[in-house]
């Protein structure tokens, strides 16, 4: 049996209904203790929205549209315990890449390369941080907010909320902000509306899938720890740690 519960994907197809007070924080999170997988579906592949099929429309640099198969996201396998987590991500090239946060630092292989690289995410350079450095779970969903609530629907008996955020893109592929467009006539013709929806489980606040990608989420029912780093990984946390504690104890002789 999958340890994993799959939500359904086919919405039913009933209106949506008025919007609800949101019970739970926003953007979404997981429990402390959490072991999930997103799986991405190709740029404009047929999802079901709100009872109706329809393309997908989401952001190219974030869908991966027009980017090389090496770089385009398949899957995501996070497992959480607290500010550990262990994150596996699969490409469509077939690379592998294994990376690691630590609390305030972050251990990851770029694929196709062996080497192992380190950040302290709190050292205040943006270089190389991860998606989920700040304590997002699902990066993919950090647009969603209360404002954004549009109503309910129900997907095989389970409530869920319907968050939709629309942005405008100009010909330059650059966005514009919630539908804020500056230039004249001509480049707002040929401006185009991103939409993004997230689905989100009203009595877990767990997201069950997004039309970015389009996102489909699964959790297990009883989540694994993230286990033990590699040897590898473990000897450059070290290696760190002890460079720090040198340079700790050589500005305490300076003082």
């Amino acid at each position: 049996m999958n340890k994993f519960l799959l939500f359904p994907l086919v919405l039913a197809a009933a209106a949506v209904r008025c919007p609800a007070q949101v019970p739970f924080p926003l953007p979404p999170r997981a429990p402390e203790k959490a072991e999930w997988l997103v799986t991405f579906g190709k740029p404009g592949s047929e999802a079901q929205n709100d009872g109706a099929s329809q393309t997908v429309t989401a952001p190219a640099e974030e869908a991966g549209e027009g980017m090389p198969v090496s770089q385009r996201l398949l899957s995501r396998h996070v497992t959480k315990d607290g500010r550990t987590k262990k994150i596996i991500e699969t490409f469509a090239n077939g690379d592998r890449k294994e990376s690691w946060l630590l609390d305030r630092l972050f251990l990851f292989q770029v694929p196709g390369n062996k080497d192992i690289y380190l950040r302290d995410i709190t050292s205040g350079s943006t270089a190389w941080l991860p998606p989920m450095a700040d304590g997002q779970d699902f990066p993919e969903l950090s647009w969603v907010t209360a404002g954004q609530l549009k109503g309910e629907v129900e997907i095989e008996g389970r409530a869920c909320l319907v968050f939709e955020s629309s942005t405008v893109a100009a010909p330059d592929g650059k966005k514009r902000g919630p539908l804020v467009l500056g230039g004249g006539p001509a480049e707002a013709e040929a401006a185009e509306t991103i939409v993004r929806k997230a689905w989100i489980d009203k009595a877990t606040g767990l997201p069950i899938r997004a039309s970015e990608g389009p996102a489909v989420y699964k959790f297990a029912k009883s989540p694994k720890s993230p286990g033990q780093m590699p040897e590898a990984y473990k000897a450059l946390e070290v290696d760190l740690i002890q460079r720090k504690k040198e340079r700790e104890r050589h500005k305490m002789r300076l003082e």
